[in-house]
């Protein structure tokens, strides 16, 4: 699960693309690309940030698109599921 792509809202309601870095059991934590990268590597980085479950999402490049372009539907969304 570690490294995963999901979209998540953050606290102003906008879209987000991150990657999975922790789950607990109604937290995920994320982290930017350059972060996990870094993490991964050993590295010092930024913290991963914890999102609560109902505001991370499964990705989809084209959800990812829409939200390239400025467009989201959270309803249409499908919920990040824990392992």
């Amino acid at each position: 699960m570690r490294g995963s792509l999901v979209i998540a809202r953050d606290y102003k309601g906008c879209p987000l693309v991150r990657r999975i870095w922790e789950c607990g059991s109604r937290v995920v934590y994320l982290s930017e690309e350059s972060q996990f990268q870094q993490l991964s590597a050993g590295m010092d980085a930024l913290r991963p940030v914890g999102f609560p479950i109902g505001d991370v999402f499964a990705y989809d490049p084209a959800d990812a698109e829409a939200i390239a372009k400025g467009s989201v539907d959270w309803n249409s969304l499908q919920r990040f599921m824990l392992g």
